[in-house]
């Protein structure tokens, strides 16, 4: 990782922010509407779980190669799953597509901010937001773009919940119940609180490692169901600790070190790509700055109360890359939240549960 070409600033430094309690505030005080019937486990320690709506899959993997200047307006979905409960969404390997939220939240913009990300299990099966933000379509209709960077296809049911919003609150009148961490010395303070072992800070983040294990989805193994447990073996490919070396186009999950275990105040958001400093003056792109081999992972936060491993999901677009256990690979910004979560990972009304010292979240 060079150190000199990360940079101190991100957008969220210094944003504050609800956790369950603001979100349930906000919602019983009218700030926040929403136009469906909320179930509880979408309340989770820090974040609202959104649902699967309407779904436009994009699958052009067989397509011949177009010619010329492309229209946007040329490409069209290959399917369109319209927004029932338990409908079947199956996402080619390798393919985009259009997830539109089942729940229309509604603001004043002026109040809050959202920000969004899968659900750590999703970003495990291998898919990916193109961004983290919410896009819109030319009806004014949310959804989120989704890469199935698997080879091979995943089954998504409608109405399953998928991604979780956050809300950053930018009206200074209103009241927050936290702050994303921007200063190395408070960041430095709360270190010792994450974990049993030293974390290094990378000025106001901190530092996680390439752990012991990597594993490597297998290709051709059919669909894979989100709703089926598997064995290790069907899905994977698993490699020990020692030097790792990541092929372009292959899907990975890393683990982590060292392990975390996050207060019940406090959460960790693990930054998906690398934030390299952009130069001036740069006459022939350098593609790592632009990002093309600094992804690292496709779902990244950590919940207040959990503890664990956690993985990163680094992908190669052009070139290979290796990786070596003890080696820096994932910085991560802290949340400190006023009080502790209404109720944190493992709460059995979250659907979740309080993991073992070997999981990988």
């Amino acid at each position: 990782m060079d150190s000199e070409r990360i940079a101190s600033f991100h957008p969220l430094s210094g944003m504050r922010v609800l956790n369950d309690h603001g979100i349930h505030d906000a919602l019983s005080r009218g700030l926040v509407k929403v136009d469906k019937e909320l179930e509880e486990e979408q309340f989770q320690p820090n974040t609202l779980d959104v649902r699967i709506g309407k779904v436009k899959i994009y699958d052009y993997n067989n397509r011949e190669p177009i010619e010329g200047v492309i229209d946007p307006d040329d490409i069209l979905p290959t399917n369109i799953i319209s927004d029932k409960k338990d409908a079947e969404i199956i996402l080619p390997g390798n393919s985009f597509a259009e997830i539109y939220l089942h729940e229309i939240i509604d603001f004043d913009k002026n109040d809050y901010m959202l920000g969004v990300d899968l659900r750590s299990s999703r970003g495990r099966n291998g898919l990916s937001l193109v961004n983290q933000h919410i896009e819109k379509d030319k009806e004014g209709n949310v959804f989120l773009p989704v890469r199935n960077l698997n080879p091979n296809p995943v089954k998504l049911y409608g109405h399953e919940r998928f991604a979780q919003l956050f809300f950053y609150v930018v009206n200074n009148e209103l009241p927050a119940d936290g702050h994303v961490v921007g200063d190395v010395n408070e960041a430095r303070g709360l270190c010792d609180a994450l974990s049993d072992d030293v974390i290094k800070l990378e000025h106001n983040y901190i530092l996680l490692n390439v752990g012991s294990r990597l594993l490597r989805y297998k290709t051709g193994v059919g669909m894979i169901d989100t709703r089926k447990q598997y064995e290790e073996e069907e899905l994977f490919n698993v490699r020990g600790e020692g030097t790792f070396t990541l092929s372009p186009g292959d899907v990975y999950i890393l683990e982590l070190e060292p392990e975390l275990h996050v207060p019940d105040d406090m959460g960790i958001s693990l930054l998906h790509q690398m934030p390299y400093k952009q130069r001036s003056g740069l006459l022939v792109p350098d593609p790592t700055l632009f990002f093309l081999e600094s992804h690292r992972l496709n779902a990244g936060w950590v919940d207040s109360g959990y503890s664990g491993k956690v993985t990163a999901h680094p992908q190669r677009i052009n070139t290979m890359g290796a990786y070596e256990t003890g080696h820096p690979i994932v910085l991560g910004m802290i949340y400190k939240y006023d009080n502790a979560a209404r109720r944190s990972y493992g709460d059995s009304e979250l659907g979740s549960k309080r993991v073992e010292k070997n999981h990988m979240h």
